[in-house]
């Protein structure tokens, strides 16, 4: 009977490994999504000021006004990467 015990705790040690293994190759994947989205939403945010800078007049505040936006944004995001980070788990950004 403990042979037949330790098949079934070798087996249950090789599945919570493959579970384990699975639960990280998840997380990973998540992670890669996460930043593509970040970086299509940076590009898209590059373009956008180089369309706006495009139309601006020099003295017409558009570098002053996008600073405000820079403040308003890191805030914002800051915030967004603690969320990010618990949902996600802390291992994947650190």
């Amino acid at each position: 009977m403990s042979r037949s015990l330790t098949i079934i705790d070798a087996d249950y040690k090789n599945w919570v490994k493959e579970l384990s293994q699975r639960y990280r190759r998840s997380q990973i994947k998540a992670a890669v999504k996460v930043n593509n989205e970040v970086l299509k939403f940076y590009w898209e945010l590059g373009r956008d000021i180089v369309g706006m800078d495009a139309d601006n007049k020099y003295g017409s505040g558009f570098y002053k006004c996008l600073s405000l936006l820079k403040i308003l944004t890191t805030q914002i995001f800051s915030n967004l990467l603690k969320i990010c980070s618990r949902f996600l788990g802390a291992t994947i950004f650190s």
